[in-house]
């Protein structure tokens, strides 16, 4: 997680007390030396905006239901690498969540302020790193529409229009998983206060409107609610904003994907990346996945979120979630996560047939 990276480099005043241990910049003036220094090396405005597409811009970006193993897949991402062209790869960094919070509302986002950070992320000095791919907390599936449209923008940050490049629209995924697993990792160890039940004090819109007493017309208040029932119409409304951004936009609809957890049909995570989303989605090729089979293997069978000296070797938990699942843990799983779950099954089986067709 991009955090360990933060609190073990030492400049984290957290960590180490010092704060002047972090150096801010202003961000118009990197992109005036960025966009200086890319003039100078690619003076034709289509050769800098393959460059921008290629090098600046992410391969890919995961948003996710929170508690479904999205880390594997950033973890995955790490070694999709040859011997001249690595990855860098943001897991739940903390400038794309800030920058959402300064230039999201009610009303939207504003697309072009969100892009500068993305450029600005994805800057470097092109030796080592030549590829991005950012994994964004669950929390910001509310703006995946946005987020999407921002870095798809991302040339425009430097004054070249979209057009002065063949069109790359991103790829982004969805993670989702069983409702009742998903309930059930967020009350690991009988949590009080788990992370879903963070907004019951201010319900976003498709919680309101997934709270609504269909008989009355009313939306209850969230704050009458258990913490359980909170946390179903929390976990479901992150599946709708998936939906909403798939059907929000044409490209989008081409370029997203869900992905579960783990089916009866296509297997766990692990098998997906390697089957489906490395090679067809991100378009690396059946021939490059192989060569990275292995390595892909060897991560997939660690915890991903392991730290310390604690087990690192990856369980399958899916079973023991539903053996220990409570009743009303079920009963609010099915009320409020399951219909957006069967959705989301329908628009990954879809979109996986396009994919084999395509490839």
């Amino acid at each position: 997680m991009f955090r360990d990276l933060v609190r073990v480099s030492g400049c984290d005043p957290k960590s180490n007390g010092k704060r002047n241990a972090i150096h801010s910049v202003d961000i118009d003036e990197v992109i005036a030396f960025a966009s200086s220094q890319l003039s100078q090396q690619h003076p034709d405005p289509h050769d800098r905006a393959l460059h921008v597409q290629n090098s600046i811009k992410p391969f890919g970006v995961a948003f996710h239901q929170s508690r479904v193993g999205s880390t594997l897949i950033s973890n995955l991402m790490t070694v999709t690498t040859t011997e001249s062209l690595q990855n860098r790869v943001y897991s739940e960094s903390s400038p794309p969540s800030t920058a959402v919070r300064q230039y999201c509302g009610l009303d939207g986002c504003d697309t072009d302020g969100l892009a500068t950070v993305f450029f600005v992320m994805g800057l470097g000095s092109g030796r080592t790193y030549g590829r991005n791919f950012f994994k964004f907390q669950s929390i910001l599936c509310i703006n995946m529409g946005d987020i999407v449209d921002s870095i798809d923008a991302v040339t425009s940050v430097i004054g070249i229009p979209s057009g002065a490049a063949p069109s790359s629209h991103l790829p982004f995924v969805f993670v989702y998983r069983d409702p009742v697993e998903v309930m059930m990792s967020h009350f690991k160890d009988g949590a009080n206060q788990p992370n879903c039940a963070r907004g019951k004090s201010h319900p976003n819109e498709v919680e309101k409107n997934l709270l609504r007493d269909k008989s009355a017309n009313e939306v209850v208040p969230a704050g009458s609610l258990s913490t359980s029932e909170f946390c179903a119409a929390h976990l479901a409304s992150l599946g709708e904003y998936a939906l909403l951004a798939l059907g929000s936009h044409p490209e989008h609809s081409r370029n997203g994907l869900m992905i579960n957890y783990h089916s009866e049909r296509h297997g766990g995570l692990v098998e997906s990346v390697l089957d489906t989303l490395i090679p067809n989605f991100y378009g690396f090729g059946k021939k490059k996945t192989e060569a990275w089979r292995e390595r892909l293997e060897v991560v997939g069978g660690f915890y991903s979120k392991a730290r310390g000296t604690g087990s690192v070797d990856f369980e399958h938990d899916s079973e023991k979630k539903q053996e220990g699942a409570s009743d009303e843990i079920r009963r609010y799983a099915a009320a409020y996560m399951e219909p957006t779950f069967n959705r989301l099954v329908t628009e990954e089986e879809e979109k996986r047939l396009q994919l084999i067709v395509v490839a």
